[in-house]
């Protein structure tokens, strides 16, 4: 409506910036799906392909081994199985 104001709310997938923004460009590329905690721990992240799950560490550790680990989790959630292979 004009003259309105929107308060855009950012949704907070992870308490690590580096995380945060992560997950919210795989989001925005629409190959993932993040679902809320439900009776688990922790969000988790949900390819739309595969329909692997990944879950989401709210407050990870700082290291950037850890970072690192959890991008190739995604990596090999996200892969099809090939026919055959």
């Amino acid at each position: 409506p004009e003259g309105g104001f929107f308060l855009e709310i950012e949704m907070v997938y992870s308490r690590n910036k580096e995380y945060n923004r992560y997950i919210r460009d795989l989001i925005v590329d629409g190959e993932w799906q993040f679902h809320t905690k439900g009776r688990g721990k922790h969000g988790y992240l949900e390819h739309i392909v595969t329909g692997r799950r990944c879950p989401v560490p709210f407050s990870p550790r700082g290291d950037s081994a850890g970072f690192e680990n959890f991008k190739a989790m995604l990596r090999r959630a996200s892969q099809t199985v090939q026919p055959g292979a």
